[in-house]
């Protein structure tokens, strides 16, 4: 598979701070990849020099195979983007929007009417984007993203603000896009379960630094964990009884660290020596307790070497 993105040991300082550093990232194309990072990580400062509205202090980056500082008006008509909030002009209706875009981009109207199609925004073609929802305004933003009809599309926050509908709209805009266009989709988002539900690849970031990037699958499987809490009336005695296993008492509950196919056996167990089970239930790793476990560890590591 080829990458639509690579950065050769891209760096970035603002006078004495370091905002990125050395950052080796490979993007395979058509997919959706989650680029997470806290705040202050430095994502917003990598997206930034991806569209090439920041310059980095040393390394390269290259965008469908081209030096991005060699050939920026060739890979930028291919690019569309939504960072932070998107602007409109308010007074316009979300048609004369990308009418404009239609004359920047030198396309027909029947682009203006298919991206209103894809986006879901048709029945408010000729309302005015001031009485637009946040929704809306963020679907409008996408579509002038689409005006060009871009190979690759970088999204900073895409969700930010919206109720949970219109992030499950979002979410099943994005990888509409990816399957039934073939566009690669960058989102850079806090919204850890929205991530894990669409995207395939992911690239997480902490203090400028590359912790991780690869398959979300292969993430979730090298960090997993399974927990099983079992509520019971004598956690003591259940504790020496299953002395075998990584097993805790917190929160006046029995925390078990095993796989789901052994609550039979430990149930069991317990019932046979006359302990009362009131409650069971299982928990399984997610990206966000790996995403913080993955930046609580450099955090602590940075505050070790201090």
């Amino acid at each position: 598979m080829l990458n639509v993105i690579e950065t050769q040991n891209v760096s970035k300082r603002f006078g004495d701070f370091q905002a990125v550093q050395d950052l080796n990232i490979q993007i395979p194309e058509g997919t959706i990849c989650g680029f997470l990072g806290p705040n202050g990580s430095g994502k917003t400062t990598t997206i930034r020099m991806l569209l090439g509205l920041a310059k980095p202090t040393e390394g390269h980056v290259k965008i469908f195979n081209m030096p991005l500082e060699n050939h920026k008006q060739d890979i930028l008509n291919q690019v569309g983007a939504l960072v932070d909030s998107p602007s409109f002009y308010d007074h316009l209706t979300g048609y004369e929007n990308l009418k404009i875009m239609q004359y920047v981009h030198h396309n027909s109207d029947k682009t203006i009417e298919e991206v209103l199609g894809i986006v879901e925004l048709t029945h408010a073609a000729n309302k005015k984007v001031k009485d637009y929802s946040l929704g809306m305004k963020q679907r409008l933003g996408i579509a002038i993203a689409l005006m060009n009809d871009p190979k690759l599309i970088i999204l900073d926050e895409p969700t930010n603000g919206l109720d949970p509908s219109g992030i499950k709209k979002m979410r099943e805009l994005l990888m509409k896009l990816v399957k039934d266009r073939g566009i690669s989709i960058i989102v850079s988002s806090h919204n850890l379960f929205e991530i894990e539900q669409m995207c395939r690849y992911v690239c997480v970031i902490n203090k400028g630094q590359l912790l991780y990037q690869g398959d979300m699958h292969t993430l979730l499987e090298k960090y997993k964990h399974d927990y099983i809490y079992f509520v019971t009336d004598d956690n003591t005695k259940a504790q020496s009884l299953l002395a075998d296993v990584d097993i805790s008492i917190e929160d006046q509950r029995l925390t078990v660290k095993a796989h789901r196919d052994e609550i039979p056996q430990i149930n069991k167990m317990l019932v046979k020596h006359d302990i009362n089970v009131y409650e069971i239930y299982h928990e399984k790793s997610s990206l966000e307790d790996i995403f913080l476990k993955l930046t609580k560890n450099v955090d602590e590591r940075d505050y070790a070497d201090e």
